[in-house]
């Protein structure tokens, strides 16, 4: 088989005539169709990721056909159109045990610590697998991972009909985590600086968009809602767009922390404690949130279809990293295709 390997910091390599994986007993081999890029996968590309490093091949948000079964899974078949969950826990672990497997203290993710979906094919536990509908197009099945982190997000917010929600981030993940918001009812602004992805966001039915680069944040909320009740922080690496939601937020309000921090901040935790404001943290998902997942993205697969700008050959990988790069304000989701 053929993969694309992250070699050294900036350099993916087309490698050839790899052997295919060799599976064990509770295992499943996937012929990948399509894997999108992640903004993790970008870090580690720049060398700017602290838990990825290379050699390693990259693609956790992947999809693609069932090529082979392990002699003990039996809730999957040859041929099965899938997308994976890629995370790979003890399962023995207090937060395994009680179902919070996210937070497991040996996590690791395919195309993270563990090969990925760079490739033509790729092996994951059965327990990871999930059917997909018909009515899903495998390219859009891309987007069900960074979906479910968008889901998982906001059900940590516990969000409901009766909130006033600000998605602070344009990027795929505040794209999708003000989609998943608005599609639990409550009333949604987002916060970005491309006017390209804020446009995609009004695809969405966002109607509420503000440029930070252009536009009065404060003045634009204020006369937008009567009240801030939650803020998802989805741009992370600064403290300002952390310490922005915190002075957004109303007085108990709640703030939801999904952007990646590789360094510490400066944080104004006075105001956290006078205004009694709930801070959460949210990491990637569980079994429910990928099942929520699937289950959005087969009512509203259309326009999730918009949010993949380009898409590239496999051995084009390398290429497609750099026009990432290159554009990043007219860039939402690049996807690969495997197969």
């Amino acid at each position: 088989m053929r993969r694309a390997k992250l070699v050294e910091v900036g350099k993916i390599i087309i490698e050839e005539d790899v052997p295919k994986p060799i599976l064990d007993s509770q295992e499943v081999l996937i012929r990948t169709s399509y894997c999108g890029i992640c903004g993790s996968d970008i870090a580690a590309y720049l060398g700017e990721h602290p838990f990825i490093h290379p050699p390693i091949v990259l693609g956790h948000e992947a999809c693609g056909v069932v090529e082979e079964i392990g002699e003990e899974v039996n809730n999957i078949s040859k041929g099965d159109k899938v997308v994976i969950e890629p995370l790979i826990t003890c399962g023995a672990c207090y937060n395994c045990q009680s179902g919070n497997y996210n937070r497991c203290d040996k996590i690791k993710v395919v195309g993270c610590q563990l090969d990925g979906a760079f490739s033509e094919f790729f092996k994951i536990p059965y327990y990871r697998v999930y059917r997909l509908p018909d009515e899903i197009p495998l390219s859009v099945a891309t987007l069900i991972e960074p979906l479910a982190v968008a889901v998982h997000a906001v059900t940590r917010a516990k969000i409901t009909r009766e909130d006033n929600v600000v998605v602070i981030g344009d990027g795929p993940i505040g794209l999708l985590t003000a989609f998943i918001a608005r599609n639990s009812g409550a009333e949604v602004a987002i916060i970005g600086i491309s006017d390209y992805k804020l446009n995609v966001a009004e695809s969405l039915g966002i109607t509420n968009t503000i440029n930070a680069k252009r536009d009065n944040v404060y003045e634009i909320l204020k006369n937008t809602f009567n009240r801030i009740d939650v803020i998802i922080e989805c741009v992370g690496h600064t403290s300002v767009t952390l310490n922005q939601a915190i002075d957004l937020a109303r007085r108990g309000g709640r703030i939801v922390i999904l952007g990646v921090f590789h360094e510490e901040v400066p944080v104004k935790i006075g105001y956290v404690q006078d205004k009694e404001l709930e801070l959460y943290g949210s990491l990637v998902y569980v079994s429910s949130d990928f099942h929520r997942a699937i289950d959005i993205a087969s009512q509203t697969s259309q326009k999730l279809k918009g949010l993949i700008t380009k898409v590239f050959p496999l051995d084009k990988t390398d290429e497609a990293f750099q026009y990432i790069l290159q554009k990043r304000d007219e860039v939402v989701k690049v996807i690969i295709r495997a197969s």
